[in-house]
């Protein structure tokens, strides 16, 4: 959150402020991102102060004017590593960082949250609440931001930032006066934030699902590839082929949704994707195959066969793609015609089978009597 009111001015006159209190080195340490953050990025900021001791307890303000860095003389509450408020549009956030990187929100109903995050928090599903999320920090920040120039000033704080804070977990529930958010990661939860939604000001594109899918560190990631399926072709497809080097629920999910899309240009890179420690990917592979050889060009074949030559399942590499087609439709309907008629004339037999017996039953009886 040290940046997001360099962007929250752009969204109307309101002025925004950061207030931001770090505890020293020996207890902020423990956090690694909030550690690297205080030793290693504000002492090369032009801002920060002449003979300031980068080990001791330092505060952040941010406003209109820019940031400020001086030492902080106010201890903080114990156990906390950070803390401070937002104050925009009337309203304050609260927020506290403890050293296990657990951090709380404390979100009045009354804040305005600017369109464009809740656009993003859309993206990534996170408007959900009462359950929890997990993101990968870095693969969020870098699919949001894009392609940084090398002199581009943000830059290292961007990719630097986000790799320290490793996966972030959160949740959110609302309160009767507060939306309360919480969250852990090693940079807690106000600086992923702080670095995504710089990031979002430095993007140009809108990722929609292929975010979620590529950020989502959970099951939520199996859901987001499904939900591919919902998108463009063109935009749904180059997402699906990267998870096909994600875990192997999220390969499952992919190669399901490939071959629902009929995607027989991607059928080679299906099969490469199944590995002997991939059991559901291997089977989808496999059924892969049946579903999309037949609707694959002579080149997709070719690239197929050389993909099943090298494969290192076993099945995969036995695999004939010709001898392993499913029967045609046309075949199917003509084998279960020839089926109906047989128990047809099957139940007639029977039936006159039984009237036969019946008829004969009578007669000894006639003959007994």
């Amino acid at each position: 959150m040290l940046l997001v009111t360099a962007v929250l001015p752009a969204q109307g006159p309101t002025v925004a402020t950061l207030d931001v209190a770090i505890a020293p080195a020996a207890a902020s340490n423990a956090v690694p991102a909030v550690a690297w953050l205080r030793t290693r990025w504000l002492p090369q900021q032009a801002q920060w102060p002449r003979g300031l001791d980068p080990e001791g307890a330092l505060r952040l303000r941010l406003d209109t004017d820019g940031l400020a860095i001086t030492a902080c003389a106010t201890p903080l509450p114990a156990g906390a590593v950070a803390c401070g408020s937002l104050a925009h549009g009337g309203a304050e956030v609260l927020f506290e960082c403890r050293a296990d990187g657990v951090e709380d929100w404390f979100v009045p109903v009354q804040f305005a949250l600017p369109e464009s995050w809740r656009h993003t928090l859309a993206e990534l599903d996170a408007l959900a609440f009462d359950h929890a999320r997990t993101l990968g920090v870095a693969v969020l920040v870098g699919h949001v931001a894009g392609g940084l120039d090398h002199d581009d000033p943000v830059r290292d704080l961007l990719q630097a930032g986000a790799s320290h804070c490793g996966d972030l977990t959160f949740t959110a529930w609302r309160t009767e006066s507060h939306l309360r958010v919480r969250g852990r990661s090693d940079g807690g939860l106000t600086l992923p934030a702080a670095l995504l939604w710089l990031a979002h000001t430095r993007g140009t594109t809108t990722h929609g699902r292929s975010l979620r899918a590529f950020a989502a560190r959970d099951a939520d990631a199996t859901e987001a590839a499904r939900q591919l399926l919902r998108s463009p072709a063109g935009v749904a497809q180059p997402t699906l082929r990267a998870l096909l080097h994600a875990d192997d629920p999220t390969r499952l999910a992919a190669i399901d949704a490939l071959v629902r899309q009929g995607a027989t240009e991607q059928l080679s890179a299906i099969v490469t994707a199944a590995a002997p420690d991939t059991p559901w990917a291997t089977l989808a592979a496999t059924d892969a195959v049946r579903e999309l050889w037949p609707g694959a060009s002579p080149q997709q074949r070719q690239r197929t066969r050389e993909a099943l030559a090298r494969s290192q399942v076993v099945t995969l590499r036995g695999l004939d793609p010709d001898r392993a087609l499913p029967a045609s439709p046309t075949s199917r309907d003509e084998s279960s015609t020839t089926q109906v008629r047989a128990m047809v004339w099957l139940g007639l037999f029977a039936v006159g089978l039984f009237w036969l017996l019946r008829r004969e039953r009578l007669r000894l009886d006639e003959r007994e009597h």
